[in-house]
């Protein structure tokens, strides 16, 4: 956001808000893609591995 400001001496107020919205849209979309990685990763390891009796529905 600092870096958007220093490239405009007087940025409409539209213009900033524009900015925020689309850098916490960014941000949600790669925290997103951590949690799905993570997600992704622990499948695989139980498909690899298989479940523990422990994790075993019965």
């Amino acid at each position: 956001m600092i870096g958007y400001l220093l490239h405009y001496q007087h940025p409409s107020l539209e213009e900033i808000a524009d900015e925020m919205l689309a850098i916490l849209s960014d941000r949600n979309r790669i925290m997103k893609k951590k949690d799905l990685e993570k997600i992704n990763a622990s499948w695989n390891n139980h498909m690899m591995q298989g479940f523990n009796e422990s994790e075993r529905l019965t």
